[in-house]
């Protein structure tokens, strides 16, 4: 009994890190694919309002705060993705799962290329909301579901 009771926690741990290394491997491969196929600033017009725009950004979300140093973003972001593997492991939510997968693929950019690559584009006749990418996506996803969960468990 105990041993099914540890290989059901190892194969939970496992289905944990499973989709985060999915969601990074995703983000991983379509920045790859812009990197390789577009110049820095580099716009293709794909519909309406979306469009892919290759930009890197030095800072974090929507390029802000690019002027503190690259060392000082890594450890702001070691320290909440431990945060949340701790609350992953602890509660079992899987929405943790999206923001780490997210989180992680964004700061493997910056240890490796110096910069986060962001590639999708909404704009309307040229002027440009936001600037993003797939992990971007995944991380606000997860937040804004988040956020909902304890808004709902506070009413």
């Amino acid at each position: 009994m105990k041993i099914f009771i540890q290989k059901e926690k190892i194969v939970n741990l496992y289905k944990n890190f499973y989709i985060i290394f999915v969601i990074f491997l995703i983000d991983y491969i379509s920045k790859l694919f812009i990197i390789m196929n577009f110049k820095e600033n580099e716009y293709k017009k794909i519909f309406y309002i979306l469009n892919i725009l290759y930009v890197r950004n030095y800072g974090i979300a929507f390029n802000f705060l690019t002027q503190y140093k690259k060392n000082d973003f890594i450890f702001l972001n070691f320290f909440i993705i431990s945060f949340l593997i701790i609350q992953m492991l602890q509660k079992n939510e899987k929405i943790y799962q999206i923001i780490i997968g997210g989180s992680i693929s964004n700061i493997f950019d910056k240890l490796y290329y110096g910069f986060v690559v962001d590639f999708i584009d909404i704009n309307n006749n040229h002027l440009h909301y936001i600037i993003f990418n797939f992990a971007d996506i995944m991380i606000l996803f997860g937040i804004v579901i988040k956020l909902y969960q304890l808004n709902k468990m506070n009413k």
